[in-house]
């Protein structure tokens, strides 16, 4: 089995949360031989660093560090931010990771299943596949 290729993008608010995500994701894709994380933060302290590190580390993956700073240069002049601004992370990464392809996860995503289907759809001529968010039984919005 392949490289399962992955993003986050996060700040020291949502840390916890992309060590939630990335434990669910190692726990159920145990079926791909590594797990190459990519983490594009926005002043991630050094411990909450250490602690995604030691995690992806031990089920063998891999993981990088990129500071948004360092990718968007300039970016602060040119807009605001409302929703902070690793939201915006994900446009950068065709431009600063260069791997065939990358699945970009949210923060908050739980990972109950294999990613090995959707890894492996055929995405030939596409250049974007999204997925739409769980329907929510509490959430009046998404309920039916």
């Amino acid at each position: 089995m392949e490289t399962l290729t992955i993003a986050y993008a996060t700040d020291e608010n949502y840390a916890k949360l992309v060590w939630c995500s990335l434990k669910s994701l190692l726990e159920n894709n145990a079926n791909f031989f590594t797990v190459k994380a990519y983490i594009i933060s926005d002043n991630l302290s050094n411990s909450s660093k250490d602690k995604l590190s030691n995690l992806i580390s031990s089920y063998n993956g891999k993981i990088c560090f990129i500071e948004f700073d360092s990718i968007a240069y300039g970016l602060d002049n040119a807009c605001t931010f409302q929703n902070g601004k690793t939201s915006y992370a994900r446009l950068f990464l065709a431009q600063i990771v260069k791997e065939n392809k990358i699945l970009y996860l949210d923060c908050d995503t739980l990972i109950n299943h294999s990613l090995c289907d959707l890894w492996n759809t055929d995405l030939e001529g596409y250049y974007i596949c999204l997925l739409y968010t769980s329907p929510s039984p509490r959430d009046p919005k998404t309920s039916r």
